[in-house]
């Protein structure tokens, strides 16, 4: 004989229902989004002492537009070497024909801090640039050249 609630439906079908209703209210609370695969936003990334930024063994040039950028996103070096160092490669935002010389490659990761940011760099041979970076959650109204 099974277990059955003051309500007549076996116990397990009720446990089935619950868990149901929180996996609902998990998938809205998310937004429809399951956690990404991947390193962690709080792993630990290599950074100089001096607070310069690496992309494949190269050291990354910061653009004026992208420090102008970096300030106004509150976004810091270390986050930026984060998403370099674990993001992932945005095709659709990235252009490896760049008509400027050398290849975009769009980056996107969470920070230490929860922001979900795109890294856009330049992928020179010797001298990566970084170009811009986004806080792809929140609108600034920043005023770079």
């Amino acid at each position: 004989m099974s277990q059955h609630t003051n309500f007549g439906r076996p116990l397990w079908t009720i446990v089935i229902g619950a868990l149901m209703v929180i996996g609902g209210i998990f998938y809205v609370m998310t937004g429809g989004e399951l956690p990404s695969p991947g390193p962690s936003p709080s792993q630990d990334v290599d950074i100089s002492e001096d607070g310069s930024l690496s992309f494949k063994g190269n050291d990354v040039i910061i653009t004026k537009h992208a420090a102008c950028r970096m300030g106004c996103r509150e976004i810091d070096s270390y986050e930026v070497q984060q998403v370099l160092s674990n993001g992932r490669v945005n095709q659709k935002k990235s252009n490896p024909n760049d008509s400027r010389g050398c290849p975009t490659v769009a980056l996107e990761a969470k920070t230490r801090d929860g922001q979900t940011v795109r890294a856009i760099v330049a992928d020179c041979q010797s001298n990566p640039k970084l170009v811009t970076v986004i806080d792809l959650d929140n609108k600034y109204n920043c005023h770079c050249d």
